[in-house]
């Protein structure tokens, strides 16, 4: 069994963890979208790969080294043009992506002299570099949506299961309901051919008795 993400040839013969699509409408159309494969569908077999995943979205490591994917665990490491975006934290990618080929003509490496490659500027080896506080805001802003997204999306399920089994549990009532009813029914019927089956032996030995 193969890895069905673009661009990856990932068997499980190779000792890579293969993981289903999720059963959920709503989570595995994310899974569909992520792969960024147009008018496809998975099948019953269809499988991605544990490199599809940022660590945090495996459980903790287990102590008999199970590899188990977190229940809203979503896909987002994909070796294509235009890959999803990231949900916490960047993970190395395993895939080997070559650098683009630099168009440099052949007077421009002959006009390049030691002159000028002293003049481009130093960076010091103590520089500190700085992020912006918005970036990490962005970042848990962003974070914050596809959790409470994925909340919505379990809560629904479960709502949608709840109902399925209130409907079920009301169907089981009216079936017990229904059976009782013609049991008792059939008491009656039975009960109406014993006493009629009484009346007519009784009528029976009473001719006897007069004929005699």
């Amino acid at each position: 069994m193969s890895c069905s993400a673009v661009n990856c040839t990932n068997r499980s013969g190779q000792g890579v963890r293969l993981f289903r699509f999720p059963a959920q409408l709503e989570r595995r159309q994310i899974w569909i979208n992520n792969t960024r494969r147009t008018q496809w569908q998975p099948r019953e077999t269809s499988r991605l790969c544990e490199v599809h995943f940022e660590e945090n979205q495996f459980e903790r490591k287990r102590m008999d080294g199970w590899i188990k994917l977190k229940w809203d665990a979503i896909p987002t490491i994909f070796n294509v043009p235009n890959p999803p975006k990231r949900v916490m934290t960047k993970r190395k990618s395993k895939y080997k992506i070559l650098d683009p080929p630099l168009d440099v003509q052949p007077n421009e490496i002959e006009n390049t002299t030691g002159a000028s490659m002293q003049s481009l500027p130093s960076i010091p080896d103590d520089t500190t570099l700085s992020v912006g506080p918005n970036e990490f805001e962005n970042t848990t802003d962003e974070n914050t949506q596809l959790f409470q997204s994925s909340l919505q999306m379990e809560n629904e399920a479960l709502r949608k299961e709840n109902d399925r089994l209130k409907r079920a549990n009301e169907q089981f009532v009216k079936y017990r309901e229904q059976t009782n009813e013609n049991f008792k029914q059939q008491l009656e019927d039975q009960s109406k051919l014993l006493e009629t089956f009484k009346t007519t032996m009784y009528g029976t030995a009473t001719q006897k008795k007069r004929k005699i």
